[in-house]
C-alpha cells in the first residue's frame, strides 16, 4: 500500500460511517525482528464491538515511474479490514518506535471516526520491552572454598560486610506525635578498655 494520505483517510472513514462504525481499535504486538497486528475491533454507536463485511475498496493514489521519470494514478483494491491494518502500520511507522526488533513492543491504536467537533482522534499506547543485564566475572580466589591462599572477597560482598559492621548493635525508634515522625536513636556497641 502507498503512504496513506488524508484523502485516503477521510474515504476510508466515510466508507466505516456507513457501515455504523463509531470507533476501532487495532492492537499488535512485535518482538524477535517480526511484529503484526493481532486483532481488529470495531465499536458502533452503541459502543458494541461488530465484525464488518468483507467489502471491497478502491485505492486510487499517484506513484513515480522511475524508469521514465513520470508520474502516474495507480488504482489498488483491497478490503476494509486490510486498509484498516494497513493504516495501522503506517501510524505504527510514523510514531518512529522500535516495536518488531530485539524484545520488541505491544500496544493499541483506538481511533475515534468522528468526534464531537467532526474530527477523527486517535490515541495509541506503545509499550517498549527490553531486557537490562549485570555482567560480574569471578575466579577461583573470589570463593572461599576455593581459594590457595588469600580469600578476595568480591567488591559487592566487600560492602556488604562494611555496611553489616557499621549497623549499631541495638536500634530505638521512637514515634514523636508533634512532628508527626519517627526517630531513630542508635546506641553505640560497647568498647571494652583495657
Amino acid at each position: 500500500m502507498a503512504d496513506f494520505t488524508k484523502q485516503h483517510v477521510q474515504n476510508l472513514f466515510a466508507q466505516l460511517k456507513l457501515l455504523n462504525v463509531k470507533e476501532f481499535r487495532i492492537n499488535f504486538d512485535g518482538g524477535g525482528d517480526d511484529g503484526q497486528i493481532d486483532e481488529i475491533e470495531f465499536f458502533n454507536t452503541n459502543n458494541e464491538t461488530f465484525n464488518i463485511p468483507s467489502d471491497t475498496i478502491s485505492w486510487v493514489y499517484t506513484e513515480l515511474n522511475t524508469t521514465q521519470g513520470e508520474i502516474k494514478p495507480v488504482e489498488q483494491k483491497t478490503t476494509l479490514l486490510k486498509a484498516i491494518e494497513d493504516l495501522g502500520y503506517s501510524m505504527l511507522d510514523e510514531a518512529g518506535h522500535d516495536w518488531v526488533n530485539n524484545d520488541g513492543g505491544y500496544g493499541s491504536i483506538s481511533v475515534l471516526i468522528e468526534g464531537q467537533d467532526g474530527k477523527p482522534y486517535v490515541d495509541m499506547e506503545i509499550n517498549i520491552r527490553y531486557t537490562n543485564e549485570d555482567h560480574h566475572e569471578y575466579g577461583n580466589d573470589n570463593f572461599s572454598m576455593f581459594a590457595e591462599g588469600e580469600h578476595l572477597k568480591t567488591e559487592q560482598r566487600q560492602r556488604l560486610d562494611k555496611f553489616l559492621s557499621d549497623i549499631p548493635e541495638k536500634v530505638e525508634l521512637q514515634y514523636i506525635p508533634e512532628k508527626d515522625k519517627v526517630e531513630v536513636q542508635y546506641i553505640p556497641k560497647k568498647v571494652e578498655v583495657q
